[in-house]
């Protein structure tokens, strides 16, 4: 029958370019998925950043403070910001923080 076989045919090309158009749904699907979750990364880093920033300007504000200490504790936390964690103890920024009590103290331990 030839109705049948052109409308099997038909069936074939829309069977292929759905098919073509589900990967492309996909490709972009995981291209949004991955831009999503590089700005959701990207804010809390920046979040992180700007935390740092307010206890910095905290700390040096306080009477008594070295300002090399504060320097010292902020390039500190940098290097663990930047590899993304708190691997060693810092005995100068510890005695330092103790002095000072309070917020900062509490987000740094």
């Amino acid at each position: 029958m030839p109705g049948v076989d052109e409308l099997k045919a038909d069936i074939s090309v829309h069977q292929k370019r759905f098919e073509t158009l589900r990967d492309e749904v996909k490709a972009l699907t995981d291209v949004t998925d991955n831009n999503r979750k590089k700005l959701k990364d990207d804010g809390e880093l920046i979040n992180r950043v700007e935390d740092l920033s307010r206890a910095e300007n905290s700390l040096s504000n306080q009477p008594g403070i070295d300002r090399t200490a504060v320097e010292k504790i902020k390039q500190d936390l940098e290097t663990r910001l930047n590899d993304g964690g708190f691997d060693e103890e810092n005995p100068e920024a510890a005695s330092c923080i103790s002095r000072k009590r309070g917020g900062f103290e509490q987000k740094v331990r």
